[in-house]
């Protein structure tokens, strides 16, 4: 056979590996099918370390690292879900890759589990079992409450969108500046102030397609950040996760 899978003479050792390593998968009664970020780019989406290199984020010295710090979604809320906002519209414009079929004719027959560390969701989109697909970092779909209150994780909806603006890449309708409380005191007017700037972040957010949770708070992507070796505050920014 010739093609790029089994190249020809030319490339006898490559085809031999390629030859003994689809031998394997015949036989195998059980398979592990571990992905990375490869699977998502074969199918155009930027990889983790690709995809802040964008204009908009190099003139404000933005790293994907940065983007990533949950305690973004408090400090720049248009800059966090606008990011965000982003990453789940590239997504769902993205299709499966013919890689995709392939793999899932392999485990046809067979015990199988899928452990991807791509948050894109392109495994479900394809037809996998998602009982038998663990993504190790979440999914940019799957929304959870900020805290331990709210509810529980949910799965935003196909025909779900987030205002996002193409150029800037901010959330669209959010109050300029954002809505905080102007009181500082510790009284009870800086208490109301501040639920009241909440109150109305949350509904500018919502409106805007930020999902919101059963307590009207605006929800966090369940995606944990995937930190390149980067800036020394990104140990710091990942921590905060479990805040």
């Amino acid at each position: 056979m010739h093609s790029a899978l089994c190249p020809g003479d030319g490339h006898a050792p490559q085809a031999g590996a390629l030859r003994a390593a689809a031998a394997a998968i015949l036989r195998a009664t059980h398979l592990l099918v571990a992905a990375g970020a490869g699977m998502s780019a074969d199918s155009g989406l930027a990889t983790y370390d690709a995809i802040a290199d964008v204009r908009c984020y190099h003139d404000r010295g933005l790293s994907y690292a940065d983007l990533c710090c949950p305690r973004l979604l408090e400090t720049d809320p248009a800059l966090a879900y606008g990011f965000w906002g982003s990453c789940l519209h590239s997504y769902r414009a993205a299709a499966p890759h013919a890689g995709y079929a392939l793999v899932r004719r392999w485990c046809e027959g067979r015990e199988w589990y899928v452990y991807t560390s791509n948050v894109d969701g392109l495994f479900a989109r394809a037809g996998f079992d998602e009982a038998r697909v663990c993504e190790m970092h979440g999914r940019c779909e799957r929304w959870l409450p900020r805290d331990g209150s709210g509810g529980g994780a949910v799965l935003i909806a196909p025909s779900h969108a987030i205002a996002v603006d193409p150029h800037s890449r901010l959330l669209q309708g959010l109050p300029s500046p954002p809505a905080h409380a102007a009181c500082s005191d510790g009284s009870a007017a800086a208490a109301a102030a501040a639920c009241s700037g909440a109150e109305q972040l949350a509904s500018a957010l919502g409106a805007a397609g930020v999902p919101l949770d059963s307590l009207r708070r605006p929800m966090r992507p369940a995606v944990s950040p995937i930190s390149p070796p980067p800036r020394a505050r990104t140990a710091a920014c990942a921590s905060q996760l479990s805040d």
